[in-house]
């Protein structure tokens, strides 16, 4: 009981201070423009405490967790309240300011009798790098209208961009677009064995374009790479099915794949399935002693059965 409580208040653990309660509304920053220890970490604002932390983002098991880094924003002004924040196209960070000194009145009129109650006080913050980036110029030309863009020049703006945005949007495109004219491109990035965040976005782009068939997908179910295979599995469970020619290969990896980022998948999966395919693959999951106090693994696998 005490272990799904644990679960439960707190699903990542957290190593450092960070500031007590009201963190909320983060990014895991990709926008390029930062200094490179920015990368992929987790920026949050703080309510309470005027101020936004960033912390490092490490793997955990099945799951991740995360370290206190630092301050990000801090001020002497008690009515900045971050409450939410994004990244632009421009890689800089924009934080959402409640911009109220009485953070825990009920009522939009229990303020100080010495400030005058507005619904229009809140502050929008963009948080740039001393040295702006080569992500400004877009919004001075016509690059900035992606619609514009061939598919192959789409492709190329989604796995060469510093900026997430961009790649996002790009991946976007393609999906509306379903040009099956550069399923060659896309299938040839999903088997890039050298970088995995780039086989990811081609596995990503041929999916939602329509591309992605039982043959390829059998294929990249050998990828090199623990999060191309957990994604492959991902998606055809997505379905609550998983084809007959693919299902013995998810069998095999279940009984022998060395990443626990896989067997976490192929248990979330397993319960989607029908029983006869689940409890073959829970079969081969809980042979895996490993993954005893692994943070995960024995929920996900008991809440496959359970649902059987």
């Amino acid at each position: 009981m005490d272990r799904c409580i644990t679960l439960i208040l707190m699903p990542v653990k957290h190593h450092g201070y960070v500031g007590d309660s009201l963190t909320g509304g983060f990014v895991i920053y990709q926008g390029g423009a930062f200094p490179e220890r920015f990368n992929n970490n987790c920026i949050a604002p703080n309510t309470r405490h005027s101020a936004s932390r960033w912390s490092t983002i490490e793997k955990r098991g099945s799951t991740f967790a995360s370290r206190a880094a630092g301050d990000f924003i801090t001020t002497s002004d008690i009515w900045f309240r971050p409450i939410e924040s994004t990244i632009g196209p421009d890689g800089a960070l924009y934080v959402a300011d409640w911009y109220d000194y009485n953070i825990s009145h009920s009522s939009p009129t229990n303020r100080h009798h010495w400030y005058k109650p507005s619904r229009f006080d809140g502050r929008i913050w963009r948080v740039s790098s001393k040295k702006e980036t080569e992500l400004t110029k877009p919004f001075i030309s016509n690059s900035f209208n992606l619609e514009k863009r061939s598919s192959k020049e789409l492709i190329q703006l989604m796995i060469t961009s510093k900026n997430a945005w961009w790649s996002r949007q790009a991946h976007r495109i393609l999906k509306e677009r379903k040009d099956s004219t550069v399923y060659p491109d896309l299938i040839k990035l999903a088997n890039n064995i050298k970088q995995q965040e780039i086989a990811l976005k081609g596995l990503w782009a041929l999916y939602a374009s329509g591309g992605l068939t039982e043959s390829i997908s059998l294929e990249l179910l050998n990828s090199p790479h623990e999060y191309v295979r957990s994604w492959v599995i991902r998606l055809h469970g997505d379905e609550n099915r998983i084809p007959d020619s693919l299902f013995p290969k998810l069998v095999e990896l279940a009984q022998n794949d060395k990443s626990v980022i896989v067997r976490s998948q192929l248990a979330c999966t397993a319960k989607r399935l029908d029983g006869s395919q689940c409890l073959q693959l829970v079969e081969q999951l809980w042979k895996h002693d490993e993954d005893e106090k692994d943070p995960f693994m024995p929920l996900l696998i008991w809440w496959a059965i359970e649902d059987k």
